[in-house]
């Protein structure tokens, strides 16, 4: 034990002298953390339509019951000007309210306005007539920010001929509630938490990421850099029996991972804290017993993350081989996080004895406040580390002389 104790400290003793090497890996987790935040920042804004916005109009003269409606609701009307798009594109025999598609189309793409809400010339003679008329409203669809403006004009519109229509049939004499055989009211059942953890699915794939390559350019060196560097061949040759250099090197490679980690929970806990989620109506109150649960979960992902880098360096015939290993394998997290993030479904018992797999699920299932069996937590534990195990004792037959 003491001449563990020895390695670790030998090792952490290299380390503190060449902080600049660790310097991005305590970084990392902050910078995580920041993108969390602006993620999540971002998204709530989207959400959010501003109180007024301006909005460009084709022939609103021929509606203007619909103009007042829309300017009550706080959205400014101004008249789209054809003149400064393309005039020469325009089509003036059409009457359909089509004739400067053109322009519309073109002003959108260069960047002139975001929308322009397109009614037909004919608009007022259907209204009179009682025929359906329709309204164009000529967007982006591919640009999220306009997504809330495009909802509260449809809104405005919808409320709006919904409103005409009922007026129809009660001069009629009719029930507005005959036109209608029943309609689907949704019920939602998920939990607050659960549907913070749709725009915030992306936190148990960071903390993963965060757990499993930590270590990564800890361990590259103390294995593949002594070996090039020549160092290696010198503690091999010291009174100190191999499992007690690897298990040495392991574990100071583990505990940089869990201090790093540490950091991490501590950075994505204050940007869920600090993003305004509340904006948007979502309340997430996870607890302390939440948080502690998800370092457990990692612990036994760390062990197992370390063990293969280390495992991969060692059979690495140079440095750069090794950091080319690394870096493929710390595509695994990403792969698996993205299956978690789509799938969406609940965690079966076949997925928790997956290691990596089973961690992100099981996070998920922390984070969304869902219950969680303790079988699942030892089944993901015991995979973790047996697979740790089986690392160690690969890493232990390369970790010789060559």
């Amino acid at each position: 034990m003491s001449a563990i104790w020895t390695v670790f400290k030998k090792e952490w003793l290299d380390t503190r002298r060449d902080l600049k090497s660790i310097l991005p890996i305590l970084l990392m987790p902050i910078l995580f953390a920041l993108v969390n935040y602006g993620a999540l920042t971002f998204v709530t804004k989207m959400q959010q339509t501003e109180p007024a916005f301006v909005l460009d109009v084709l022939n609103g003269e021929a509606a203007q019951p619909l103009m007042q409606a829309l300017e009550a609701s706080g959205i400014t009307v101004r008249a789209f000007d054809t003149n400064s798009t393309i005039p020469n594109n325009r089509d003036k025999g059409n009457s359909d309210g089509g004739s400067d598609v053109n322009g519309i189309h073109s002003a959108i793409q260069d960047g002139k306005t975001t929308m322009v809400l397109s009614i037909p010339q004919s608009f007022s003679q259907d209204f009179r007539a009682q025929r359906i008329a329709n309204i164009e409203l000529v967007w982006d669809l591919s640009r999220n920010d306009q997504h809330a403006r495009a909802n509260k004009v449809k809104n405005v519109i919808n409320t709006w001929l919904r409103t005409i229509s009922t007026q129809r049939m009660i001069l009629r004499g009719i029930s507005p509630e005959s036109a209608y055989v029943g309609r689907v009211v949704d019920v939602n059942i998920a939990a607050e938490r659960k549907m913070a953890m749709r725009i915030m699915g992306s936190v148990p794939l960071l903390l993963v990421i965060v757990a499993f390559i930590a270590g990564a350019g800890v361990a590259t060196e103390m294995a593949a850099g002594e070996r090039e560097g020549r160092t290696l061949e010198t503690l091999l040759m010291t009174p100190v029996a191999n499992y007690a250099l690897l298990i040495g090197k392991w574990l100071m490679a583990c505990s940089l991972s869990i201090g790093v980690m540490v950091l991490a929970l501590l950075s994505q806990l204050l940007a869920i804290h600090y993003a305004p989620l509340s904006d948007m109506g979502i309340r997430f109150e996870a607890s302390w017993g939440d948080y502690g649960m998800i370092f457990l979960l990692l612990i036994p992902l760390i062990f197992l993350s370390n063990a293969l880098l280390l495992f991969l360096s060692l059979k690495a015939r140079s440095l750069k081989d090794a950091q080319i290993y690394t870096q493929l394998v710390t595509l695994l997290p990403t792969a698996t996080g993205m299956y978690v993030l789509l799938a969406g479904e609940k965690t079966q018992t076949v997925t928790a004895s997956i290691p990596l797999l089973g961690n992100q699920a099981l996070i998920t299932d922390v984070l969304s406040g869902a219950g969680m069996s303790p079988l699942y937590i030892v089944l993901n534990t015991l995979s973790c580390l047996i697979l740790t195990a089986l690392m160690g004792l690969f890493s232990a037959k390369a970790f010789k002389l060559r």
